[in-house]
C-alpha cells in the first residue's frame, strides 16, 4: 500500500494516520 512494506505494523499504522490527516 503507498509503496510501503505490510510487514511493519508501525509503518501502517503511520500511513493511516497520515491518510487521515490528508483527509
Amino acid at each position: 500500500m503507498f509503496g510501503y512494506s505490510c510487514d511493519n505494523k508501525d509503518g501502517n499504522i503511520l500511513i493511516f494516520i497520515m491518510f487521515i490527516y490528508i483527509l
